[in-house]
């Protein structure tokens, strides 16, 4: 990270000497007070910009090829909202590399996972019944933080309330 007062390196926000650390995403909070980003493995950072340091790490996807490829904070900043275009997968190595199965496309492994971001806990999880489904546009949050629209494979536009685990709405 960076100073865009000065340009001087502010901190490295990667873990060092890993290869598999490539970014993917980044999203700041609504009061620019918090930085999350994500790599494809799975593992998202949110950085505290004030005291630039990592505040919490979630292993968001280990069972998802291409992990959290999008990142929103909800209005308030308590949650976080992280989609993925990948598709499931069984297991992932130590060294990033997955086993995929076909047995396995079927099981809940939801594309889109909410997060709160003070403990870090999964609050909420999307998933259909398709047989893959992948996040390829969003999320956003609605301004009351109540809804997160996205668009899934097949682009079909879907607003979905996590506190309640219901999609209230599907555009094609």
């Amino acid at each position: 990270l960076f100073s865009t007062q000065n340009w001087n390196k502010v901190d490295g926000f990667w873990r060092a000497g890993d290869r598999f650390a490539q970014p993917s995403s980044v999203a700041f909070s609504r009061d620019g007070k918090r930085l999350a980003a994500s790599e494809i493995v799975g593992f998202v950072w949110v950085y505290d910009l004030n005291s630039n340091r990592i505040i919490r790490e979630i292993y968001a996807f280990p069972d998802r090829t291409l992990a959290a490829t999008a990142i929103a904070f909800s209005p308030d900043g308590s949650m976080i909202a992280l989609g993925s275009s990948g598709r499931p997968a069984v297991d992932r190595l130590p060294d990033g590399r997955i086993f995929l199965s076909p047995s396995t496309m079927n099981i809940n492994n939801p594309a889109l996972r909410v997060f709160n971001v003070d403990s870090g806990r999964l609050v909420a999880g999307y998933s259909n019944s398709s047989k893959y489904t992948e996040i390829t546009g969003g999320p956003v949050w609605s301004p009351d933080g109540r809804d997160l629209a996205f668009i899934t494979d097949g682009r079909v536009l879907r607003i979905w309330n996590p506190s309640k685990q219901t999609i209230w709405n599907e555009l094609l």
